[in-house]
């Protein structure tokens, strides 16, 4: 056995398990992708808003680690929209758009030309209304790819930063708004057709690409003279059916390149040499090697045959798309001089036999490889669970959000309409979310159940505030409904929400039992999950990290996550006082200036987090009860917990005003104004803490009006 074989075999083998340490592997992979696609259906799932979300990218594709720290990838697709390539598919009151190519058509790239909705025949420049369209010299309307730039600023009320097709307003989010094409054009049958010389894609694969269609994104070609007018066919959908045909060993190799390029290759040439092509690059390198090759104690050499792929494809100056004919994707990126620079650097790693991944500092790639011996002593386990449980969480963590979003995203809507209006909406969405149950797939079984018994909360909860509101009975239909939702949701909020419809009943007994019920629940550790644009959740007590790995969603959700709690308008009167305040927290054009339109509607309920709601929940109760040591008891909770997540929790500002309004109560109006001002601090827009404060003036005014008074209580006396 040679020297170079030993060699090979034995960093392979610490390649393999240094990237299983650090999540990937078969189980952590499946939970991002689980988790990605569970979030995608959970966008998807409310059809009013008449667009289909795709999370593309490494989140999905499981292609990432935690030291990468990769971008969220989402395409928007408008569904009345559809892309045709002949009039025989046109279709009636949809937005149809030809697609139109010329003999100067760059590949890859194609114009829309605007039809008539009524007729399939194309529309002239009177009947388009859209701003973003030009007409060419046979009077035939097109659209423009910034069509969609104006909404994207006045949904977002900020600039946004182009990454090609992708339009960021958010540092960890890249959208791409595209237009669907159900037939695959010409050149995007490339894949299909050209020769192949390996055995990869397998013809399963080939017949699920084929059903993709293709997505119309708006980048025009690097070095056309129309860039604003260009249209670029995106394959995303074959790519990531590709992807998911991966094996372990490929997916290690290809994660392995792009811990490369971004560690050792980006600082010299930036993105303009992209993770796109070492994913083609590992693509073309899996279809021209034979499928026994990609073994884990081959690791190291399959990943130098992808860097003499690359090579090869460097000399030649040209790199092909795998799925796109006469495409290079080196097209106006890098100069010829930069494509010598890298030629040399990827030479240098194949002959030096990869000794580069030594000085890889991306989740301590370099160090775990050099703390290897050479009997190949394993990572230290402790360590690698560690990575595994931080990787869950952060799944579960943006499931569980996505999830409560969605609430939230209904509230909004219904709360612009009456509210028998608002019910049957939610008791339609319910009937959706039971059919789901029924015959849906497993990501939308997961999203299914747990939103059925949120909407079951809400709808006992619109039902109560009715019935308060017209001094109707309440009627025990609703207690429940609100059971059925206390158990088979998360820990707290469903409890919390029946508890605060207790209180506003006078039925302070029954409050109490609840709160004292919910407050033993704290004992286990709990996770505070809020589903808000904030995106914040507390972090993760160590009970629950320690779980994160052992239980299914669904029942980490119903024992150990503790959803933010949220009130929407039509629950006003089974709310105390203090949230409706949080309902009207926008007072002026600076508050309204500082909210995102599209994301930001939450603003427009009441939303708390649930161990500090608990907490005011128990004061005003025990001052019903006239049980003064526990509603001391109860306030110094709530103030520790308001000093100790001061930084921490989603609504930190929401839980100060609560802690203020019990001082208030309690009537210490300076202390009350101390933690209404403190909450301002904590958010100086958009904060119910200014209306408090205005609300308190004339009191402080009073007081000192009345400690300015002389005492003449004895000159009365004599009078």
């Amino acid at each position: 056995m040679s020297d170079l074989y030993v060699y090979l075999w034995t960093v392979s083998c610490r390649l393999s398990r240094v990237l299983a340490d650090i999540g990937v592997d078969e189980e952590m992979t499946k939970c991002r992708r689980r988790a990605w696609l569970s979030i995608e259906t959970m966008d998807n799932f409310y059809q009013r808003r008449a667009k289909t979300f795709y999370h593309f990218g490494s989140q999905s594709e499981g292609t990432t680690t935690l030291g990468m720290d990769s971008d969220v990838d989402l395409l928007i697709n408008d569904d009345k929209c559809q892309v045709i390539l002949d009039f025989k598919d046109w279709k009636l009151d949809m937005n149809n758009l030809l697609v139109v190519k010329q003999d100067c058509s760059p590949p890859q790239h194609c114009y829309l030309q605007i039809l008539r909705p009524d007729i399939p025949t194309p529309a002239t420049e009177n009947q388009v209304e859209e701003r973003d369209v030009f007409v060419d010299e046979n009077c035939r309307v097109f659209m423009a790819n910034t069509i969609q730039d104006h909404q994207i600023r006045e949904d977002y009320r900020a600039e946004f930063v182009k990454h090609g097709p992708s339009k960021s307003v958010d540092e960890d989010i890249d959208v791409v708004y595209a237009y669907h094409c159900a037939s695959l054009p010409e050149e995007c049958q490339f894949m299909f057709k050209r020769p192949r010389k390996g055995h990869w894609p397998t013809e399963e694969i080939f017949a699920s690409a084929r059903k993709c269609g293709t997505f119309l994104v708006p980048q025009g070609h690097a070095e056309s003279y129309d860039s604003n007018k260009e249209w670029r066919f995106s394959t995303s959908t074959i790519e990531r059916t590709l992807m998911f045909a991966m094996n372990i060993t490929q997916i290690k190799v290809y994660v392995l390149l792009k811990m490369i390029r971004k560690s050792l290759l980006k600082p010299i040439f930036g993105d303009r040499f992209s993770t796109f092509d070492m994913k083609t690059t590992v693509l073309f390198t899996m279809e021209t090697c034979p499928s026994d090759i990609w073994q884990e104690n081959n690791l190291l050499c399959c990943t130098l045959y992808c860097l003499q792929t690359l090579r090869g494809f460097i000399r030649k100056r040209y790199i092909p798309h795998f799925t796109i004919s006469n495409v290079n994707l080196f097209v106006g990126k890098l100069s010829k001089r930069e494509l010598l620079r890298l030629e040399d650097i990827i030479q240098s790693m194949i002959d030096n036999k990869l000794i580069c991944v030594y000085h890889i500092d991306m989740d301590d790639l370099g160090r775990r490889m050099s703390a290897f011996q050479c009997n190949l002593v394993q990572f230290e386990t402790a360590e690698r669970i560690d990575n595994q449980r931080t990787i869950a969480s952060s799944m579960r963590k943006w499931v569980f959000s996505i999830l409560l979003s969605q609430l939230i995203q209904i509230q909004v809507d219904v709360s612009q309409v009456c509210p028998n209006e608002a019910l049957q909406r939610i008791l339609s969405d319910v009937r959706h979310l039971f059919h789901l149950v029924d015959t849906g797939s497993q990501y939308e079984q997961i999203i299914a159940k747990p939103l059925i018994h949120m909407l079951f909360s809400h709808i006992a909860s619109v039902n109560a505030s009715e019935g308060i509101k017209n001094q109707r009975r309440f009627h025990r239909d609703s207690f429940g409904m609100y059971s059925l939702a206390c158990a088979e949701v998360d820990v707290l909020s469903s409890r919390l929400k029946f508890a605060s419809l207790c209180f506003c009943l006078e039925q302070y007994d029954t409050a109490k039992d609840m709160l004292d019920y919910c407050e033993g629940l704290l004992d286990a550790g709990l996770w505070q999950i809020c589903g808000c644009s904030r995106q914040i959740s507390v972090p993760a007590h160590g009970n629950v990290l320690l779980k994160v790995l052992e239980m299914a969603e669904t029942e980490l959700l119903r024992t150990h996550v503790a959803f933010s709690v949220v009130f929407g308008r039509h629950e006003l009167y089974c709310m105390p006082e203090a949230l409706v305040y949080e309902m009207y927290r926008t007072i002026d054009d600076d508050d309204m200036r500082e909210r995102i339109p599209i994301r930001d509607g939450w603003m427009d309920l009441a939303i708390v987090d649930p161990i500090p709601f608990l907490y005011y929940l128990q004061y005003i109760t025990f001052k019903q009860l006239d049980q003064s040591d526990n509603m001391s008891a109860a306030l110094h909770k709530l103030e520790d917990y308001v000093m100790d997540h001061s930084d921490k929790g989603c609504h930190a500002e929401t839980a100060a005003n609560l802690l203020g309004h019990c001082y208030e109560l309690a009537g210490d109006h300076w202390a009350a104004y101390h933690y209404y001002c403190e909450s301002r601090e904590k958010s100086p827009n958009n904060n119910a803490a200014h209306r408090h404060i205005h609300r308190l003036k004339p009191l402080f005014c009073s007081e000192e009006s009345d400690s300015d008074q002389p005492n003449t209580s004895d000159d009365n006396d004599t009078d």
